[in-house]
C-alpha cells in the first residue's frame, strides 16, 4: 500500500513537471482581457468629461516675415461651437446609445438607436453643435471597437506600485472615431491624430478610458497658401514666405477635444432609462400611425 501511494505521489510530480511555466504577465493582453469584460457585462455605462482646447496660433509667415502681424479669425458666421461639459452616458447590448447632458440648461437628450436618432437640445441665446460628440462618442463607446484599437496601438503601459492600476499611454489610430457628416464640418478639419490614455485596474477593468482627438485647421490652410501667394507677389524675401505647399491640404493642427471616459458596469441612471423609454414609445407611436 504505501509502495502504491509513492507511486502515485511519483507519477503527479512527474506531470507537474510536464505542465508548461505560466507565461510572463503581458500588460497588452491584460487590457485586452479587461476591454472582453467590459463588452461582455450585462451593463455598461459611463461618466464622460468633454473637453476642447484652440489652437495654438503659429506665425503664417517665417523669419522676419510679416506672419507674425496676422491674427486669423477661424470661426465662421452662423458656425456653432460644439458642446462641452459633463454627460451621463449608456450603451446597450443591441448598440443603442443614450447621452444626457449633466445640465438640464444648456443641455441636451440624444438617443441613438440601430436604425433611428432623435436629439432634443435646450438653450437661451447661443445653440450649440452635437455633431462630433454624436458620432464620436458613440463610436467611443463601443467597447469591442475602443478595445481593438488600444490594443492594435500598444500603448505604453506603467503599473502603480501603490494601487496596482497599469496606466496605458500612447497614439492610436485615427479611424478610432469615424468622419463627421456635417455641412460645416470642413471649417473643423478631418483628424490629425488620436491619443489615448486607458487605465486598468488591479482586478482586470477598465475604468477610464480618455481619447484626445487633434484636428487639421483648413482655414488656417486655405489662409497660408493665400499669404504665399500675396508675398511672391510681393517679391518678399525667401525667409518671409509661409511653408511651402506640398499637396497636403491639412496638415495644419487645430483644435483637439478630450473625451475622458469613466466605465462602470451599471444599469443605466434613471435619467437614461426614462429618456430612452420616452424615445422608443414614440417612435413606436409614429411607426403604428405610419403604417
Amino acid at each position: 500500500m504505501v509502495e502504491r501511494i509513492a507511486l502515485l505521489l511519483l507519477l503527479a510530480s512527474a506531470a507537474r513537471a510536464q505542465e508548461p511555466a505560466p507565461a510572463e504577465e503581458d500588460p497588452n493582453v491584460l487590457l485586452s482581457l479587461a476591454f472582453r469584460k467590459l463588452q461582455t457585462a450585462e451593463h455598461v455605462a459611463a461618466s464622460v468629461d468633454v473637453k476642447h482646447e484652440p489652437p495654438e496660433e503659429p506665425a503664417i509667415g517665417g523669419q522676419g516675415g510679416a506672419g507674425g502681424m496676422i491674427i486669423m479669425e477661424t470661426r465662421v458666421a452662423g458656425q456653432e461651437d460644439p458642446f462641452e461639459g459633463r454627460v451621463d452616458a449608456c450603451r446597450t447590448a443591441d448598440g443603442t446609445v443614450v447621452l444626457l447632458s449633466e445640465k438640464d440648461l444648456p443641455g441636451f437628450a440624444l438617443y441613438v438607436g440601430p436604425e433611428r436618432t432623435v436629439e432634443r437640445t435646450t438653450f437661451e441665446e447661443e445653440r450649440f453643435s452635437l455633431s462630433e460628440l454624436r458620432a464620436e462618442l458613440t463610436a467611443l463607446l463601443d467597447a469591442k471597437a475602443l478595445g481593438q484599437h488600444v490594443f492594435d496601438g500598444k500603448l505604453a503601459p506603467v503599473r502603480d506600485a501603490a494601487t496596482g492600476e497599469i496606466t496605458f499611454k500612447g497614439p492610436v489610430a485615427r479611424e478610432v472615431v469615424p468622419a463627421v457628416e456635417d455641412p460645416m464640418a470642413f471649417t473643423r478639419g478631418r483628424v490629425l491624430k488620436a491619443e489615448a490614455t486607458v487605465v486598468v485596474t488591479p482586478d482586470g477593468r477598465v475604468k477610464s478610458a480618455a481619447v484626445k482627438i487633434t484636428r487639421s485647421d483648413p482655414l488656417r490652410e486655405m489662409m497660408r497658401g493665400e499669404m504665399r501667394r500675396v508675398v511672391i507677389r510681393g517679391g518678399a524675401p525667401p525667409g518671409a514666405l509661409p511653408p511651402a505647399d506640398d499637396g497636403r491640404k491639412h496638415d495644419i493642427p487645430g483644435g483637439s477635444t478630450t473625451y475622458t471616459i469613466a466605465f462602470r458596469e451599471t444599469p443605466p441612471s434613471d435619467r437614461a432609462k426614462a429618456f430612452r423609454e420616452e424615445v422608443e414609445r414614440l417612435l413606436a407611436v409614429a411607426a403604428r400611425a405610419g403604417k
